[in-house]
């Protein structure tokens, strides 16, 4: 029994080629001991080799040089999860909704009282929590100091008037 050096296929030594691909039945010229190889004939080599009627093989090429600036290729099917942002601190919010209202209003002035402390006490939370509305926090700070000092100037204007 020989092994095809080609495909593997084992087949009768008898036999001039490979039955499944074809190739030459190698020649051996000596013995061939059990777990050797089987020695390549004279003259003639293993598929692959030169001297012998192989087809020639094309070419093998390097694969192309990777680009470290170029964007690693993408799964056009596979969407990214949406970035959501942190949430708005409640009491900022409501710390400019109560300037507002006490600006339009301009009759209660516990409405910006309790938005200025709204406002006040809000500023660390976004900081600890890393949430948003900073800005509406230092606007309700300042819209509600705004509209308690108009209050405070009226109120010692009514004194003022009183003595008199």
């Amino acid at each position: 029994m020989v092994q095809c050096s080609r495909c593997g296929t084992i087949y009768e030594e008898s036999a001039a080629y490979c039955p499944h691909c074809g190739a030459n039945a190698p020649v051996y010229s000596q013995p061939q001991e059990y777990g050797q190889p089987p020695a390549p004939p004279q003259g003639q080599g293993y598929p692959g080799q030169q001297g012998q009627n192989m087809p020639p093989q094309p070419p093998v090429y390097a694969p192309p040089p990777v680009n470290p600036y170029s964007r690693p290729p993408q799964n056009p099917y596979y969407m990214s999860p949406p970035i959501v942002p942190p949430p708005y601190n409640g009491m900022a919010v409501g710390g400019f909704v109560l300037s507002c209202v006490s600006l339009v209003l301009c009759c209660f002035p516990v409405t910006a009282l309790v938005g200025l402390v709204l406002s006040i006490i809000s500023l660390p939370q976004i900081d600890r929590r890393g949430e948003r509305g900073k800005g509406l926090a230092v606007a309700g700070i300042i819209l509600n100091a705004l509209v308690l000092l108009f209050w405070l100037l009226m109120f010692f204007l009514a004194m003022a008037d009183g003595l008199y």
